[in-house]
């Protein structure tokens, strides 16, 4: 093979290894996609919205991390962390469950949102925080939601479906989990209106487990 052959052939290879690696790195796609962010050896898995721009509920979530002055688990955490926002009509709750040199614990916390008319922005009130236990203790209660496919379950995005009797608004559930390699997001909109697909059940069996464990009543007014 002549010099002139040689260098056509590894332009071509190098081209080649860029259009693989442009594929890999790029994985966002259109709505129901999931957005495999790397960062080094850190992954964050965030379900794509419109536009390959960040879902709605990272992007509140995140938001109200911050005015709520929670931990911010997105970049990771030394052991695991898993937090479980409800939104309701009348309630919004955060439970933040961590396990930190082998021991887990547990805080929720009650906030509300409001419309400032004014300003034409949500302001976000944070009305208490309270440590919780479960009633049949932390391995038991732990070994159940881990069972249930609270680390596992995927985004409703990813159901075939899912959103056609879906009401605008409706009530639902988002779940963050981190560790020290990977962070992702997911969330289930009305998941007990969906007792045929078994994620969206598995995801309303946490959120019954958890009313059990610690009392917590959904929808209910402060």
């Amino acid at each position: 093979m002549d010099k002139n052959k040689k260098l056509v052939l590894i332009a071509q290879l190098l081209f080649l290894a860029f259009l693989i690696t442009s594929c890999n790195c790029n994985s966002d796609k259109s709505d129901g996609s999931l957005k495999a962010i790397s960062d080094q050896e850190f992954l964050k898995i965030i379900p794509a919205g419109n536009n390959n721009q960040h879902y709605f509920t990272y992007v509140l979530t995140q938001e109200y991390t911050r005015e709520l002055g929670l931990n911010i688990i997105e970049n990771g955490f030394d052991s695991l962390f898993f937090r479980i926002w409800f939104f309701y009509k009348y309630k919004n709750q955060v439970l933040d469950f961590k396990r930190k040199n082998g021991t887990w614990s547990a805080e929720l916390h009650n906030f509300q949102v409001r419309e400032d008319i004014v300003e034409y922005k949500q302001i976000v009130v944070k009305l208490n925080s309270v440590n919780i236990t479960p009633k049949s203790g932390w391995d038991s209660f732990i070994n159940k939601t881990i069972s249930l496919g609270i680390l596992t379950l995927p985004d409703d995005s990813e159901l075939p479906g899912y959103y056609i009797n879906v009401p605008t608004h409706a009530d639902f559930v988002v779940v963050e989990i981190a560790d020290n390699k990977k962070y992702r997001i997911y969330s289930y909109s009305l998941p007990g209106w969906f007792p045929e697909i078994k994620e969206a059940k598995a995801m309303e069996d946490i959120m019954k487990l958890i009313e059990q464990e610690f009392g917590i009543k959904r929808g209910e007014r402060f």
